[in-house]
Protein backbone atom coordinates (compact mmCIF):
# COMPACT_ATOMS: atom_id res chain seq x y z
CA UNK A 1 0.00 0.00 0.00
CA UNK A 2 2.79 2.49 1.20
CA UNK A 3 4.92 1.33 -2.28
CA UNK A 4 1.69 2.89 -4.86
CA UNK A 5 2.27 6.16 -5.78
CA UNK A 6 -1.38 7.44 -6.69
CA UNK A 7 -3.43 5.00 -4.54
CA UNK A 8 -5.74 4.71 -7.21
CA UNK A 9 -7.59 1.81 -9.25
CA UNK A 10 -9.32 1.58 -12.50
CA UNK A 11 -11.52 -0.71 -14.51
CA UNK A 12 -12.31 -0.58 -18.29
CA UNK A 13 -16.02 0.71 -18.67
CA UNK A 14 -18.20 -0.08 -21.30
CA UNK A 15 -18.49 3.10 -23.47
CA UNK A 16 -14.93 3.08 -24.16
CA UNK A 17 -13.50 4.55 -20.82
CA UNK A 18 -11.80 3.66 -17.44
CA UNK A 19 -13.55 4.12 -14.01
CA UNK A 20 -10.93 5.89 -11.80
CA UNK A 21 -11.32 5.68 -7.82
CA UNK A 22 -9.50 5.60 -4.44
CA UNK A 23 -7.92 2.17 -3.29
CA UNK A 24 -8.25 3.04 0.09
CA UNK A 25 -11.06 4.97 1.87
CA UNK A 26 -11.07 7.06 4.59
CA UNK A 27 -15.26 6.09 4.92
CA UNK A 28 -15.68 2.48 4.58
CA UNK A 29 -19.78 1.45 5.13
CA UNK A 30 -20.70 -2.63 6.10
CA UNK A 31 -21.63 -3.95 3.75
CA UNK A 32 -19.00 -2.45 1.27
CA UNK A 33 -21.18 -1.63 -1.46
CA UNK A 34 -18.57 -0.01 -3.66
CA UNK A 35 -16.22 3.41 -3.43
CA UNK A 36 -18.30 6.56 -2.62
CA UNK A 37 -17.47 8.49 -5.96
CA UNK A 38 -15.49 7.53 -9.23
CA UNK A 39 -14.42 9.11 -12.23
CA UNK A 40 -14.68 8.03 -16.12
CA UNK A 41 -12.10 9.12 -17.95
CA UNK A 42 -12.32 9.30 -21.59
CA UNK A 43 -9.15 10.63 -23.54
CA UNK A 44 -9.37 11.08 -27.27
CA UNK A 45 -6.44 11.83 -29.93
CA UNK A 46 -6.96 15.32 -30.73
CA UNK A 47 -4.78 15.55 -33.98
CA UNK A 48 -4.19 13.06 -36.78
CA UNK A 49 -0.42 12.57 -35.36
CA UNK A 50 -1.53 11.72 -32.24
CA UNK A 51 0.47 14.46 -29.95
CA UNK A 52 -2.84 16.10 -28.30
CA UNK A 53 -5.38 14.52 -26.25
CA UNK A 54 -8.82 15.91 -25.44
CA UNK A 55 -9.46 15.14 -21.50
CA UNK A 56 -13.05 14.29 -20.58
CA UNK A 57 -13.69 13.63 -16.70
CA UNK A 58 -17.66 12.97 -15.58
CA UNK A 59 -18.27 11.81 -12.05
CA UNK A 60 -19.79 8.48 -10.97
CA UNK A 61 -21.68 8.69 -7.65
CA UNK A 62 -21.47 4.84 -6.49
CA UNK A 63 -24.21 2.77 -4.96
CA UNK A 64 -22.52 4.01 -1.30
CA UNK A 65 -22.70 7.63 -1.95
CA UNK A 66 -26.71 7.11 -3.06
CA UNK A 67 -28.06 5.19 -0.10
CA UNK A 68 -25.76 7.33 2.68
CA UNK A 69 -27.36 10.81 0.33
CA UNK A 70 -30.78 9.62 0.22
CA UNK A 71 -30.91 8.12 3.84
CA UNK A 72 -30.27 11.35 4.83
CA UNK A 73 -32.31 13.37 2.91
CA UNK A 74 -35.31 10.85 4.07
CA UNK A 75 -34.18 11.16 7.71
CA UNK A 76 -34.43 14.64 7.96
CA UNK A 77 -38.00 14.70 6.46
CA UNK A 78 -39.07 12.23 8.77
CA UNK A 79 -37.58 13.81 11.76
CA UNK A 80 -38.95 17.20 10.93
CA UNK A 81 -42.78 15.66 10.14
CA UNK A 82 -41.97 14.18 13.52
CA UNK A 83 -41.10 17.45 15.31
CA UNK A 84 -43.72 19.62 14.15
CA UNK A 85 -46.76 16.57 14.93
CA UNK A 86 -44.58 17.04 18.42
CA UNK A 87 -44.69 20.91 18.50
CA UNK A 88 -48.56 21.21 17.62
CA UNK A 89 -48.96 18.15 20.64
CA UNK A 90 -46.63 19.73 23.48
CA UNK A 91 -46.97 23.76 22.50
CA UNK A 92 -44.78 26.25 20.25
CA UNK A 93 -42.09 26.55 23.22
CA UNK A 94 -40.49 23.47 22.85
CA UNK A 95 -37.82 23.92 19.60
CA UNK A 96 -35.79 20.66 21.02
CA UNK A 97 -37.84 18.38 18.13
CA UNK A 98 -36.10 20.36 15.79
CA UNK A 99 -32.49 19.79 16.58
CA UNK A 100 -32.54 16.02 14.84
CA UNK A 101 -33.72 16.93 11.18
CA UNK A 102 -30.86 19.87 11.72
CA UNK A 103 -28.44 16.90 12.53
CA UNK A 104 -30.17 15.20 9.59
CA UNK A 105 -29.22 18.02 6.69
CA UNK A 106 -25.96 18.51 8.08
CA UNK A 107 -25.22 14.97 7.36
CA UNK A 108 -26.59 15.35 4.10
CA UNK A 109 -23.83 18.11 3.22
CA UNK A 110 -21.26 16.20 5.04
CA UNK A 111 -21.52 13.32 2.69
CA UNK A 112 -21.75 16.17 -0.66
CA UNK A 113 -18.87 17.59 0.68
CA UNK A 114 -16.81 14.18 1.65
CA UNK A 115 -17.75 13.59 -2.14
CA UNK A 116 -16.54 16.32 -3.89
CA UNK A 117 -13.00 16.60 -2.53
CA UNK A 118 -12.95 12.96 -3.54
CA UNK A 119 -13.85 13.78 -7.08
CA UNK A 120 -11.08 17.01 -6.57
CA UNK A 121 -8.41 14.47 -5.20
CA UNK A 122 -8.73 12.40 -8.40
CA UNK A 123 -8.94 15.00 -10.55
CA UNK A 124 -5.96 16.06 -9.71
CA UNK A 125 -4.16 12.78 -9.26
CA UNK A 126 -4.81 11.87 -12.80
CA UNK A 127 -3.74 15.36 -14.28
CA UNK A 128 -0.31 14.87 -12.20
CA UNK A 129 -0.23 11.52 -13.44
CA UNK A 130 -0.40 12.67 -17.02
CA UNK A 131 2.11 15.83 -16.80
CA UNK A 132 4.53 13.39 -14.79
CA UNK A 133 4.36 10.88 -18.05
CA UNK A 134 4.61 14.44 -20.35
CA UNK A 135 1.12 13.49 -21.72
CA UNK A 136 -0.29 16.54 -23.63
CA UNK A 137 -4.06 16.76 -23.20
CA UNK A 138 -6.89 19.87 -22.90
CA UNK A 139 -9.78 18.87 -20.58
CA UNK A 140 -13.21 19.03 -21.93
Amino acid sequence: MFKKRHNIYGEATYDGGIEIYNSVSLIVFKPNLGPLVSLNLNCVNANEEGTESNLKLERINGLTFLIQYWFSLIFAVVTFGIGIYQMFADGFENFEFLFLPLFGIGYHYLIRLIANGTTEGLISKVETMLRKEKIKYKRL
